[in-house]
């Protein structure tokens, strides 16, 4: 992980959920930093995989939902929600609808 950039943390299951704005995975980090320690990255499969912001979890699905900051189609810009199920792999994607012009912008909506 030397190198990454976290941008999110979600705590869940006694773990720390961890999702880094240049990495395809996600950190995970025993909540109480036990040393040794479950912590372990693991890979998300079939989501863009880069510029993710901010994560949350969907009790009633089960699903991980997170945050793309910005997709790479712009101008105008979008951010974009990806739904993730148990195992890590992409169920859903969808653009949000509204756009800006100014890439930085998009999360902070």
């Amino acid at each position: 992980m030397f190198g990454s950039k976290p941008s999110g943390v979600l705590v869940r299951d006694e773990l720390c959920h961890v999702i880094f704005d240049n990495l395809p995975a996600l950190g995970l980090i025993d909540e109480g930093l036990a040393v040794p320690g479950v912590h372990r990255l693991v890979e998300l499969t079939g989501g863009q995989a880069a510029d993710y912001e901010e994560l949350a979890f969907d009790t009633a699905t089960g699903r991980l939902l997170m945050l793309i900051e910005s997709l790479p189609d712009g101008p105008p810009f979008r951010a974009c929600v990806e739904e993730y199920d148990r195992q890590y792999r992409l169920v859903a994607s969808k653009p949000l609808d509204f756009p800006w012009n100014n890439r930085t912008r998009t999360s902070k909506a």
